[in-house]
C-alpha cells in the first residue's frame, strides 16, 4: 500500500511540474534526465548566459524525500553566430578535457528553439558551495583571509565566526596545484590550448571541497604568431572580451608583431589568482594602507598591471611563500615566465618544506 501511495505521489509531482512549468522543463536526451529548471535560484549570470538550480524530476521525489538531486543547468542564449561558436566551443573542450579538478560536462542540448529564441543547455553536477570568489567574499567579511593583518584583527569582531575556516598556507597551495593540474592538462594537450578566463568565479568548490575549473567558452589553442598588426588587433579585442582586466597577461592587451604567444599567458592569470587565493583579490586590484595594513580595493587597470605587485608592509613566512611564487609567475616577458608544469613542480617542492596544519607533520 504505501509502495503504491508512493509511486502515485512521484507521478502526480511530475505531472504537476510539467502542466504548471512547461518552458522550465528541460529533457536532455543523452541521458535521458527530465531536468525542472528552478527559474528564480540563480547560480550565476552573464551577458549571453544564465546558471540555474535544477532537480531531476525522474529521480528523487519518492514519498518523504524532502528535496530531489540537484544540477546546475547553464542557459546560453544564441543571438549570433559567435554565440554559437562559444557554445560549440564550451561543449567540445569539455568532452575533450577530462579531469579531477575539471567539471564535467554531464548532457547538453545545442540550437534548441523555445519561442521566437534559440538556446542550447549544458548540464553539470550541482556545487552547492559555490565559486571560490564566494568563498573568498566570506572570509573577507569575517577578517578570516590567509593574509593576518594583526593590527586590525583585534578589532574585528567578525572573525569569531565559526562557519567560516581561515585558509592555511598547506591547503591553499595544496588546491593551487590541483588547479595547476586541470590547466597543465589543456596546456600540454597536442595541440596546446588555453582556457583563456583565469579567476575565482571560474573554480567551483565541491562538497568535499575539491577546486573544480569551470568555464570553456574562451578556450582556444594557445599557440598565435603575431604576424600582422591585424592579427595583434585581433588578439587584443578577444582577450578584451573573454579574459577579465585584474587576471589578463600584459602581452594580451597589445601584442607586438613577431612575438608568439603560447600557454604561459594562463600562467600570469594563476599568478594573480594565486595571490588572490591568499589575500582575497587580485594583485592589480588592491592596496595596502601603509601605516594600518589594511587593504583598499581600487580599479584595475593597464599601467598597474605594468607596476610592482603590492606587498604588506610587514609580511609573515606565509605571505613572502604567497608573494615569492606570485612574483616569479607575474613575469611580464613571456618568453622568460615559467610554464605550468615548472609552477606544479616548485609548488610541491615547496610543500615538501612546510607543516601540514593538518597533522602538523612536514610531508
Amino acid at each position: 500500500m504505501l509502495s503504491w501511495l508512493a509511486s502515485l505521489w512521484d507521478s502526480l509531482l511530475k505531472l504537476l511540474y510539467s502542466f504548471l512549468y512547461p518552458r522550465s522543463v528541460v529533457v536532455f536526451p543523452n541521458s535521458n534526465r527530465k531536468i525542472y529548471i528552478e527559474q528564480k535560484k540563480v547560480l550565476g549570470e552573464g551577458a549571453f548566459a544564465c546558471v540555474y538550480c535544477g532537480y531531476d524530476i525522474n529521480i528523487g521525489w519518492n514519498y518523504g524525500d524532502k528535496q530531489p538531486k540537484g544540477y546546475a543547468v547553464k542557459k546560453m542564449f544564441i543571438q549570433s553566430s559567435e554565440n554559437e561558436c562559444d557554445a560549440a566551443n564550451e561543449i567540445s573542450s569539455l568532452k575533450r578535457f577530462k579531469h579531477p579538478n575539471i567539471i564535467p560536462l554531464l548532457d547538453y542540448i545545442s540550437n534548441c528553439t523555445e519561442g521566437d529564441r534559440i538556446v542550447t543547455y549544458l548540464l553539470f553536477p550541482l556545487m552547492s558551495k559555490g565559486s571560490l570568489r564566494q568563498v573568498l567574499n566570506k572570509q573577507i567579511e569575517c577578517g578570516k583571509t590567509g593574509y593576518r593583518n594583526k593590527k586590525l584583527s583585534s578589532i574585528n569582531t567578525s572573525s569569531n565566526d565559526l562557519s567560516v575556516d581561515r585558509p592555511t598556507i598547506y591547503g591553499v597551495l595544496n588546491d593551487f596545484i590541483s588547479i595547476c593540474s586541470a590547466y597543465n592538462l589543456l596546456h600540454t594537450s597536442a595541440p596546446s590550448y588555453v582556457h583563456g578566463d583565469i579567476k575565482p568565479e571560474n573554480i567551483l568548490i565541491a562538497d568535499d571541497n575539491t577546486p573544480m575549473l569551470t568555464d570553456f567558452g574562451s578556450t582556444r589553442l594557445s599557440d598565435i604568431v603575431i604576424s600582422t598588426r591585424a592579427v595583434a588587433l585581433q588578439v587584443s579585442e578577444q582577450a578584451a572580451q573573454y579574459c577579465t582586466i585584474s587576471y589578463r597577461a600584459p602581452e594580451l592587451f597589445d601584442p607586438p608583431k613577431g612575438i608568439t604567444l603560447c600557454s604561459r599567458t594562463d600562467v600570469w592569470g594563476l599568478g594573480a589568482l594565486l595571490y588572490a587565493w591568499w589575500f582575497g583579490y587580485s594583485p592589480f586590484e588592491i592596496e595596502f594602507n601603509e601605516n594600518s595594513g589594511a587593504i583598499r580595493v581600487v580599479n584595475c587597470s593597464y599601467l598597474k598591471i605594468l607596476a610592482n605587485i603590492p606587498r604588506p608592509k610587514n609580511p609573515s613566512d606565509d605571505d613572502n611563500y604567497i608573494l615569492d611564487l606570485v612574483q616569479w609567475m607575474l613575469n611580464k616577458d613571456i618568453s622568460t615566465r615559467p610554464y605550468t608544469s615548472d609552477v606544479i613542480e616548485r609548488v610541491k617542492d615547496l610543500l615538501r618544506k612546510i607543516p601540514n596544519s593538518n597533522s602538523g607533520e612536514y610531508v
